[in-house]
């Protein structure tokens, strides 16, 4: 027997020791996968779990033609963590057969919100082949099904382009923060700001900190075209609501708002009360680089800040706005 057949004698042997141990040297190994495809499929329905991650990871070294084994991995039957291991690794494969797509919609009804959200991911980075699936998620009871799915499109972006008169509807009469998430997704997908950036930043005014940190949260989809906001983003890096103050900074980086406006509102916020905030702030500054340098003496002050985790970011924005030339 050659080595090629003994392994694959292993993979399919009846004890789950021998099935893992032979996986196991295979990812080692740094072999091929492609031949043993069929056995390494087949450990996905496997009663243990370990056996079946190990077998995922080597379906996702094969690439895009494993991803038709992606269906059961994505089933029902396997527990949420396991579902949304999958999900991750679809997302770096390239566009997946149509059961897979359908696979993934499925998994945007689960309760269980790592799932949603790696499922949500994966389908937005599959693009244009999962718009139609998407699709016939929005008019589905599930309001968490729902508002993934809106999310997906969201980060489509143009390529979603066909769900805009469906998002349109569904943004009536929902709950406000589906109302929020349907603003940015017709923003992205017709490309036009105007269409949901309004409505974003009036909710901006809600009381409920819940709905400003939504719609702060949805602005960042929006990338530069989310710039006109920047005045009322910084606002909100003073709100009450610590919560509400992190999305605000986190957002301003993300958007990449022109430094000159919101350096120096960043900077300030080094001074806030709460840990977080500090560490948000640290985190964006870091982020513009040598954009940020009106803020070194701000920085340098916090060296010492009380939470660790704050004052090693502090320390990185630094050196790396020391160090950058852009």
């Amino acid at each position: 027997m050659n080595q090629q057949s003994d392994l694959k004698q292993r993979l399919s042997d009846e004890q789950g020791e021998v099935r893992a141990a032979a996986l196991a040297e295979l990812l080692q190994s740094g072999a091929d996968v492609l031949p043993y495809i069929n056995e390494v499929a087949a450990r996905i329905g496997d009663p243990m779990e370990s056996v079946r991650l190990m077998a995922l990871q080597l379906l996702a070294k094969i690439g895009a033609p494993a991803a038709e084994y992606f269906t059961l991995a994505l089933s029902r039957q396997q527990t949420d963590g396991f579902r949304a291991v999958a999900a991750a690794m679809l997302a770096a494969m390239g566009p997946p057969p149509a059961g897979v797509v359908r696979g993934l919609c499925r998994c945007l009804i689960s309760m269980d919100a790592t799932l949603r959200n790696a499922a949500t991911v994966s389908l937005a980075k599959i693009g244009a082949t999962a718009v139609p699936s998407l699709r016939l998620v929005l008019p589905t009871s599930s309001p968490e099904a729902v508002a993934a799915a809106v999310d997906a499109l969201a980060m489509i972006g143009r390529s979603a382009e066909a769900a805009g008169p469906e998002l349109q509807a569904l943004s009536v009469n929902s709950p406000l923060q589906l109302q929020l998430a349907c603003a940015a997704a017709i923003s992205r997908v017709t490309g036009d700001p105007e269409r949901g950036l309004p409505v974003l930043v009036n909710a901006l005014e809600n009381r409920d900190p819940l709905i400003r940190k939504t719609a702060i949260e949805k602005m960042a989809l929006l990338g530069a075209a989310a710039h006109p906001a920047t005045p009322q983003l910084l606002r909100c890096t003073a709100d009450p609501d610590e919560s509400v103050r992190v999305a605000a900074l986190l957002t301003l980086g993300r958007i990449r708002a022109p430094h000159a406006q919101v350096v120096p509102g960043i900077a300030a916020r080094m001074g806030d009360p709460d840990g977080e905030v500090r560490y948000a702030a640290a985190v964006v500054l870091a982020g513009y680089g040598a954009r940020a340098r009106p803020a070194l003496a701000i920085l340098q002050t916090c060296l010492q800040d009380p939470l660790e985790k704050v004052a090693r970011c502090v320390a990185g924005a630094i050196k790396m706005i020391e160090s950058s030339n852009t």
